[in-house]
């Protein structure tokens, strides 16, 4: 249980790697004194925390064996059962890219955090978080937005760490909605938080500096988006291998930028 607990206080320390250590550890215990629900909830965040790295690799078989062991040893209607849910669907979005099935699993998740009356919780924020992102790469921007809003709400309400996030998804509904200024101001909170959450060199702020870009670009505003931009390709070339396609799609707008702003020499040095 110690080891648990200290899983938990790094996650919230944003001390991730270290985090899953302990809850590896505490996992291999849960286990040998056939605690089946504390496993399963090791077993959780342990995928979780693979995610947050980007680690998507093929976790199919370790996710249903999860799923399975949740079912056969405990109670159907049971939040760790529905994390594994949400798990699954997080893998089918961001790795398989299959959004029916990613839908399909949130739902399910949502649908037994309901039944146990757990809608103002962390466990259905997330999930909701999760399954507004689905709706939106499948097009359903109004129920995402609907989602979205009711997580920023919520998060608020908890000063989460993670409320960035739940902006930047937000504001990009109101880019597909055309409502611009409204996705300003969500990229611009989402970018306020991300850096008093994570510091101004993480990949978060790096994204919400090119959101914002977008929307000045859009605006016909280019000194302004440049500044963004800059501000983007400056913290992925700190944090990033130059290898990496983030990098690419910085300085490809900044080639675009200077173009717009007549800066011919500088475009060129950003598309070489």
């Amino acid at each position: 249980d110690s080891l648990y607990s200290k899983g938990g206080q790094l996650i919230v320390q944003g001390e991730l790697g270290v985090a899953k250590s302990y809850f590896e550890k505490a996992a291999v215990k849960f286990k040998e004194a056939g605690k089946w629900e504390e496993y399963v909830a090791c077993q959780n965040y342990i995928v979780t925390i693979n995610f947050s790295f980007y680690d998507f690799k093929d976790q199919t078989q370790s996710l249903f064996e999860i799923i399975r062991i949740a079912y056969e040893r405990l109670d159907s209607n049971n939040v760790v059962l529905a994390n594994s849910y949400r798990n699954l669907g997080i893998y089918h979005m961001y790795y398989k890219g299959a959004y029916d099935s990613s839908s399909y699993y949130f739902n399910q998740a949502l649908t037994k955090l309901n039944s146990l009356d757990v809608a103002d919780s962390i466990d259905f924020s997330e999930t909701l978080y999760y399954s507004g992102q689905s709706d939106f790469y499948q097009g359903d921007i109004r129920n995402a937005q609907s989602k979205l809003l009711e997580v920023v709400d919520y998060y608020g309400s908890l000063k989460n760490r993670y409320i960035g996030d739940a902006f930047n998804v937000l504001g990009n509904t109101y880019w597909a909605m055309g409502k611009h200024d409204s996705a300003l101001v969500c990229y611009q909170n989402a970018r306020e938080n991300n850096i008093k959450n994570w510091g101004m060199y993480s990949s978060q702020v790096a994204w919400n500096n090119n959101n914002i870009g977008y929307v000045y670009n859009a605006r016909n505003q280019y000194h302004l988006a440049q500044n963004y931009f800059e501000g983007a390709r400056l913290i992925r070339e700190k944090i990033l291998d130059t290898s990496n396609p983030e990098l690419a799609d910085s300085y490809a707008y900044l080639g675009m930028i200077n173009t717009y702003l007549k800066n011919y020499k500088k475009a060129i040095e950003f598309d070489l």
